[in-house]
């Protein structure tokens, strides 16, 4: 009798659910607020299970079902990035990318990135009417518009190329004929303050973002030269200055849950009804026959 009562005193509490279950469900959410539902893992699951098993198998299999049920059709964020380099002019040049399917899930941002923007060309000056003008600087950036003329991003006019003379020096004078001078720009610059360089776009504008086509957004260069002149008239000329651009539109969104049940899915389902059957014929054994 003793043996038995020993025996029967190591019998698994099947309705000990102060300890199995609830700190299963302690583990996972704490799993999953560290985790933010990112990057949990089948086997990080397995090893909660794993340890509450040992304490109250039939319960921790019936919420380990469920959780993971409920888990697998959890939607998760995504993201899809499209790229287009284009050679930006100050005349304007158009960039074209494809449109959110708004079929794969619901749109959560849209973000512009710059990846470079390398300046080249020249600048030009034409001077008449006497006397002499100075070089001085070059300030350029670029600017980034939607179909509406609303501007998505902008450089400004922050950043200074440097720019020197095809030929001769920085200083061009004029008598009774006017002169021209070509100032080079010099290379390995760019026309962003970093790189890459993120901006994001105002929910306001996401309709041109969303669609089952593609969209354009038109960029140009912006420059503004200084120099000093002691008479006459000097104008620059800006339409030799160009930049190569790379730009990405990237979309984040979260992903519509999928109308096929997946691997995990069919299982955990199957581990339901194990779990319930298993606890329900626990419960009519434990029940006592009435006499």
């Amino acid at each position: 009798m003793e043996a038995l009562r020993k025996k029967s005193g190591n019998r698994p509490r099947w309705n000990d659910t102060k300890t199995g279950s609830k700190n299963l469900l302690k583990n996972y959410k704490k799993r999953l607020d560290e985790l933010n539902f990112s990057c949990i893992t089948d086997v990080e699951i397995g090893e909660t299970i794993n340890k509450n098993m040992k304490t109250n198998p039939i319960t921790t299999l019936i919420k380990s079902a469920v959780f993971a049920v409920a888990f697998a059709g959890l939607a998760q964020a995504a993201t899809s990035t499209y790229t287009d380099s284009q050679t930006i002019t100050t005349a304007g040049t158009s960039f074209t990318f494809t449109q959110f399917n708004t079929s794969l899930g619901t749109l959560s941002a849209v973000d512009l990135i710059l990846n470079s923007s390398v300046p080249g060309g020249y600048l030009a000056f034409t001077k008449s009417g006497g006397g002499s003008a100075t070089y001085t600087g070059l300030l350029a950036g670029i600017d980034i518009t939607d179909s509406s003329f609303n501007t998505l991003f902008t450089s400004g006019t922050s950043l200074s190329l440097t720019a020197t003379p095809a030929a001769g020096n920085g200083t061009f004078t004029t008598g009774s004929a006017a002169d021209n001078k070509k100032f080079n720009i010099s290379g390995s610059q760019s026309l962003l303050s970093s790189t890459p360089t993120t901006q994001s776009v105002g929910a306001s504008d996401w309709t041109l973002f969303t669609g089952a086509g593609s969209f354009t957004l038109d960029s140009n260069i912006n420059a503004l030269a200084s120099y000093t002149s002691t008479g006459g008239t000097v104008t620059p000329d800006y339409t030799n200055l160009n930049a190569l651009t790379s730009i990405s539109v990237r979309y984040t969104y979260t992903a519509a849950p999928s109308g096929v049940p997946e691997p995990r899915q069919v299982a955990a389902s199957f581990l339901v009804l194990v779990g319930v059957g298993g606890y329900a014929f626990m419960k009519r054994k434990k029940t006592p026959v009435a006499v």
